[in-house]
């Protein structure tokens, strides 16, 4: 399965992860010409209680922002309030 595809259901990664990295991306020295993949294409599906201890995205927002990316449990607390 695939992130087109209406029944994927990727790896999420924290708005504010991406955001960080646009922005070390385009401010900073080293990224001209790059591109970066912050997800993989195709994952394993994780049981519910799985999700948050194996949920590690790809090293990318680590390697351009210099701070590892946010956990699925932050972007949970982040948006509960979306879900009620």
């Amino acid at each position: 399965m695939r992130w087109h595809d209406p029944d994927w259901r990727g790896l999420p990664i924290h708005e504010a992860d991406i955001a960080a990295a646009a922005v070390a991306a385009l401010l900073s020295d080293g990224h001209h010409g790059r591109a970066y993949d912050l997800l993989p294409g195709e994952i394993p599906e994780f049981s519910a209680e799985e999700w948050d201890a194996a949920l590690i995205p790809l090293p990318t927002v680590e390697e351009v922002t210099g701070r590892p990316a946010r956990r699925y449990a932050s972007w949970a607390v982040d948006h509960a309030a979306d879900f009620r």
